[in-house]
């Protein structure tokens, strides 16, 4: 199935097949990484970018987990998804945060302008 994937992948771009196979695995090591330790709410692929995950499909799968039977693969999975769920609730409040203060610099530099 991968292998097919591959091949179009490759033929589409006009890349070999081992690049497809390298990228995918960088990409998918990356992100396992993210998910054994998630220390911070964004995480980077190298030569990629900076990605996040979407906070609202977590939540929705970690309520769907709840109602599973409680194997340690579930409890673990269940510290994860809180981990991820804190981190970005603080990552979405400094926003927040970050956006008032701009908007208020904004203001006083337009009423600065203004009284000039």
């Amino acid at each position: 199935m991968k292998e097919e994937i591959y091949k179009k992948v490759a033929k589409e771009l006009n890349i070999s097949e081992d690049k497809v196979k390298f990228i995918d695995n960088h990409v998918f090591n990356e992100i396992q990484k993210f998910l054994k330790n998630p220390d911070k709410y964004e995480f980077l692929i190298n030569n990629f970018g900076i990605f996040t995950p979407k906070l609202n499909k977590i939540k929705k799968h970690r309520i769907d987990i709840e109602s599973k039977p409680k194997t340690k693969a579930i409890e673990n999975r269940i510290v994860l998804y809180d981990k991820i769920i804190e981190l970005g609730d603080k990552m979405q409040e400094l926003k927040k945060q970050h956006g008032k203060q701009r908007n208020a610099y904004k203001r006083q530099k337009k009423e600065d302008d203004h009284n000039e």
